[in-house]
């Protein structure tokens, strides 16, 4: 499997921490441009991938066509790389749920179709871990 992460903070660490056991074929890292190197360095011996990759365009990560790609950033790559990753076709898991419930989160688009694949609901998690009597996700 080859997956992709936006953003390298703690909540991606300890994601490459955990995929150390069960090494994936591949990881793709997307950070922002000034930070690539620290990143880089971050993941000297990353044991989660075979092959590990950083790279601060988001063009990159796209080229690279991840199975799936995990947001870690925060509230601004919900509105920010992840509707262009969806636009791609590439399944995402949204992280940063809180960025959801947001008045105004910017141009997050709605779970549905996308590039011929369907892109399911981000906030499912977020929703049955916090609020699971309500139930609102499919199949919750």
């Amino acid at each position: 499997m080859h997956l992709g992460l936006i953003g390298y903070g703690n909540i991606a660490w300890g994601l490459t921490d955990l995929l150390a056991e069960e090494p994936l074929d591949r990881l793709t890292v997307l950070v922002r441009p000034g930070t690539v190197v620290r990143t880089r360095q971050a993941l000297a011996g990353c044991r989660a991938a075979e092959r590990c990759q950083v790279t601060g365009d988001l063009s990159d990560l796209l080229s690279d066509a991840p199975d799936l790609v995990a947001e870690c950033a925060g509230h601004g790559a919900v509105s920010g790389p992840v509707p262009q990753v969806l636009q791609a076709g590439v399944p995402v898991i949204v992280v940063s749920v809180g960025a959801l419930a947001d008045d105004a989160p910017g141009p997050v688009p709605s779970p549905g179709r996308r590039g011929g694949r369907r892109a399911p609901d981000p906030a499912c998690g977020g929703d049955r871990g916090h609020r699971p009597a309500v139930g609102t996700c499919a199949g919750g």
